[in-house]
């Protein structure tokens, strides 16, 4: 197989994890637990399935890890046709990775503000709800400033793919190849 085809199906592989992991990050879990708008329901469904929001921090980690490695694994590919926009689509991921860890750390603290003991033992209940709800509260008013630079990585990318013409349909075959 030719380096550039095997880059590309790692590249597509990866991607594809993306947007699983995303897609249980972004929508799966706060779909289940997240009440718009109700604290304490929220605080309860967290605290009922720990478990599940537990895996949403992983997961969110893990996607964020994927996405980084999406983007580099296409810039291996892509830097050759132009550096500068390949260099501009990794920097537009590394610019919102840290906004994904912050979200990540967000949801640690919620986590943190619903268990009961240690210091935090001096909130009562509608405190701590307010607090947990607060990041979460954060963690969704972050979200459209990612999805900004989720948009943005993908100009250079197109450009890239188009003037590199990776991708080639073969309407005969109905499949697609690599040049």
């Amino acid at each position: 197989m030719h380096p550039l085809k095997k880059t590309a199906r790692v590249a597509g592989w990866l991607y594809l994890l993306v947007v699983l992991t995303g897609a249980f990050v972004l929508m799966y879990v706060p779909g289940k637990l997240f009440v718009l708008g109700d604290a304490p329901a929220t605080a309860r469904n967290i605290l009922a399935h720990q478990a599940l929001f537990q895996a949403h921090i992983v997961v969110g980690l893990a996607s964020e890890l994927l996405f980084i490695a999406v983007v580099l694994v296409l810039y291996r590919l892509l830097k050759g046709v132009d550096f500068e926009l390949a260099a501009l689509m990794v920097l537009l991921i590394l610019i919102d990775a840290p906004l994904a860890f912050l979200s990540v750390a967000n949801e640690v603290g919620t986590l943190t503000f619903l268990r009961e003991g240690g210091f935090l033992a001096a909130f009562g209940p509608p405190q701590r709800d307010t607090l947990a709800t607060l990041m979460i509260n954060l963690d969704i008013l972050g979200t459209p400033v990612s999805e900004i630079f989720w948009g943005l990585w993908l100009l250079p990318l197109g450009v890239l793919v188009y003037a590199r013409r990776l991708f080639r349909v073969s309407w005969a075959s109905g499949c697609a190849s690599t040049a």
